[in-house]
């Protein structure tokens, strides 16, 4: 059964996709004037936020990352999201937060390290296993 929210792209007789026509060759100058627009304008130097991989565990120290640059106020500032692997897990979960809430200035607060609870008396060793479940489970929608 075919999902009527699901766009497929054209395909000819074959069944082969079809490809967008160019109106010809793009310039690196043509891609970046177009990139800088799509960005809020300016001829500005852009910066990416790159999570490595490494499985779940890669995945919950880029929490710990991703919490302690929204705690310096610095989170907002990044123009890209790269990932690879476990890393993927945060930024697909940072990713899909941040369409849900609009911007990413409205996850910030919720991100911050003061903002994940702390259970009284729990051994440390069990709490460094913790937090990235209990952030991602405290923010679902």
């Amino acid at each position: 059964m075919s999902d009527p929210n699901l766009h497929l792209p054209p395909v000819d007789s074959t069944g082969a996709p079809l490809m967008p026509q160019n109106k010809g060759p793009f310039t690196f100058d043509d891609v970046r004037k177009k990139e800088n627009e799509v960005l809020g304008g300016g001829d500005v130097q852009r910066s990416a936020l790159c999570i490595s991989g490494g499985g779940i565990r890669s995945a919950t120290f880029a929490l710990g990352a991703l919490q302690g640059l929204a705690d310096l106020g610095i989170l907002e500032n990044f123009d890209y999201l790269s990932t690879v692997s476990g890393g993927g897990y945060i930024g697909g979960w940072l990713t899909v937060w941040k369409e849900r809430k609009g911007d990413i200035k409205k996850v910030i607060p919720e991100l911050k390290s003061s903002a994940c609870p702390v259970a009284p008396g729990m051994a440390s060793k069990l709490w460094c296993r913790m937090p990235a479940t209990i952030c991602i489970h405290s923010h679902k929608q």
